[in-house]
């Protein structure tokens, strides 16, 4: 990387504001190591056991967020092309395939065809004439709910039809029980067994008996 773009990143990341100068100091530092391996995995980047472990650090810093961290290269761009009477927007939408990653899964939404992670869109400021990359004018990240599977009509009717049944049978139970005992209080009435089973009205209605 040229020292041009170097001083860029640098004068870039210099303006973050996180509250506290040391997580500052510590963005321009992982953004000069971040532009010599760009691409390559955090073991790579970060030199030692003792750089990777704060470069982590930094990242899991509740005072650092996505959106400090880009909002300082956002104004930047805003600086460079504000002489510009002319400037192209191109938008574009990446997503973020974290589906073999298992520790943060429901942090991630649903992406593409079955995968699982973040999408991000983005604004890169283009210039008119030559076509060269000015930088990147807005970003946003987020995630997306999964839908919720709708109830299929027949599983709705069949839910529906058993709901029926069930108030009616207990409407059904309710009676009987009143029934029951209504026959109970003209038992007690009657003095000897004999009158006791002619008045009951179960034996004569019913022909099983």
């Amino acid at each position: 990387m040229s020292n041009e773009i170097n001083n860029w990143l640098v004068e870039c990341l210099a303006s973050c504001d996180f509250g506290d100068r040391r997580l500052t100091a510590r963005a321009m530092k992982m953004g000069q190591c971040f532009s010599v391996k760009y691409g390559q995995p955090f073991s790579i980047i970060f030199d030692g056991a003792s750089e990777l472990k704060r470069a982590y650090e930094f990242l899991a810093n509740p005072r650092t967020s996505f959106k400090k961290l880009t909002q300082a290269h956002h104004r930047q761009t805003a600086k460079e092309i504000g002489e510009l009477p002319v400037l192209l927007s191109v938008g574009d939408t990446t997503f973020l395939d974290y589906d073999k990653i298992l520790v943060k899964r429901d942090e991630y939404g649903p992406i593409g065809s079955g995968g699982n992670g973040l999408i991000l869109h983005s604004s890169l400021a283009v210039h008119p004439d030559s076509g060269q990359p000015l930088g990147l004018l807005w970003e946003k990240l987020w995630k997306r709910e999964p839908k919720r599977r709708p109830r299929q009509k027949g599983n709705a009717k069949a839910e529906e039809k058993t709901s029926g049944c069930r108030k009616k049978s207990k409407k059904k139970t309710t009676f009987s029980r009143e029934r029951i005992l209504s026959m109970g209080r003209g038992f007690r009435r009657s003095s000897s067994p004999f009158s006791r089973a002619r008045a009951n009205p179960i034996t004569q209605n019913c022909s099983c008996f």
